[in-house]
């Protein structure tokens, strides 16, 4: 975000406000949420775009949340050479997957049988 040229420094200053804003708000509830307990029944297709090499949130953690999602429909997408961002790392084969789902989802309404 730093060496973005699409952002002016004041977007970026916001970015960064916002940022913290949002961990110390949220920081404290989060680390004490456990995901794959309390949050893993959709009525919705549920997908996740995850970069392969991301230290923030680590394969093994997304493939176990992955594996305790209850959907109609849902799939982990794995980005082999992105980390955290993989909308900006591999912008191309991210939208070539986003317009997928879409379209999968406006084809059958999102109506699939639990996987």
């Amino acid at each position: 975000m730093l060496l973005s040229t699409e952002l002016s420094i004041k977007d970026k200053y916001g970015a960064a406000k916002g940022y913290k804003l949002c961990l110390t708000q949220m920081w404290p509830t989060l680390v004490n949420y456990d995901f794959t307990t309390q949050l893993h029944t959709f009525e919705m297709p549920y997908y996740i775009f995850q970069g392969r090499r991301d230290e923030n949130t680590p394969a093994a953690l997304i493939q176990n949340y992955y594996d305790s999602i209850e959907a109609p429909d849902k799939d982990l997408i794995w980005f082999e050479n992105s980390a955290h961002r993989p909308l900006s790392e591999e912008p191309e084969l991210f939208r070539k997957h986003l317009r997928e789902k879409f379209l999968k989802i406006a084809g059958d309404g999102g109506r699939r049988d639990k996987q």
